[in-house]
């Protein structure tokens, strides 16, 4: 059993991924914190699954799992699963795209003492002002249907312990597409959430896999998601 599991999906990050399991495995070596990291392939189709099994070769706390793609919230979901299944206390969720900094977790491992999930809320972006507008969209239209506002729900810089994760993923259907946005809504309704204000990279590489035809696609299908649901959550 392990004090942290650091999960991380991954599509399609052949140049990127290598040098951001490099900067996380060293900085939680560096805290001297009993982890394993979990990387899950969602069906990638360039380099990155010679990338990943390159890496676990020569890293012991590493482990990938290479899956079908399913998308970035249900590989999350995935990832979860397995971090709780490994007995881990905590899971942390970061993306593979190197925009999330390893300066910030000190603050957040610490504020795990409070006993809540602990969740980032981007402050300033570097990705683009279309990109906050995505998240602000999000949050108006989870608040339009369940009358909860939830900060950042797509956030990809997220600590939450075992047990209430648990109980939050059990309650999350294998269709609901940005699943990652269900777990925030369920845990700012069902639990607490300490929210901690970050900042966010440019893309070292490559381009947003989403463009804004597909993320208004996306909305729309969150917001027939949510009508489906939301009595049961």
């Amino acid at each position: 059993m392990s004090e942290l599991a650091l999960v991380i999906p991954v599509y399609n990050e052949e140049g990127t991924v290598k040098d951001v399991i490099d900067e996380w495995y060293s900085m939680l070596l560096g805290q001297q914190i009993d982890f394993n990291l979990f990387v899950l392939n969602d069906g990638s189709t360039d380099g990155t699954r010679a990338d990943l099994d390159e890496m676990q070769a020569k890293l012991p706390l590493l482990k990938v799992i290479h899956k079908e793609n399913s998308g970035h919230g249900q590989t999350c979901i995935a990832g979860y699963r397995a971090a709780i299944d490994s007995g881990a206390v905590w899971i942390m969720q970061i993306d593979s795209d190197g925009q999330c900094e390893t300066k910030y977790f000190p603050e957040f491992w610490k504020a795990r003492e409070q006993g809540v999930a602990v969740m980032g809320f981007r402050v300033n972006r570097d990705d683009g002002l279309d990109r906050t507008l995505i998240s602000r969209v999000l949050t108006f239209t989870i608040f339009l249907l369940s009358s909860v506002y939830v900060k950042d729900s797509n956030v990809p810089y997220r600590l939450m312990h075992r047990i209430d994760l648990a109980e939050v993923i059990s309650k999350v259907p294998p269709t609901f597409y940005l699943a990652n946005v269900l777990v925030s809504l369920i845990y700012q309704k069902r639990f607490r959430i300490k929210w901690l204000s970050i900042g966010f990279r440019e893309r070292p590489t490559g381009k947003p896999k989403a463009n804004h035809a597909r993320m208004l696609e996306l909305a729309f299908d969150l917001m027939k998601d949510i009508v489906a649901i939301r009595s049961k959550i």
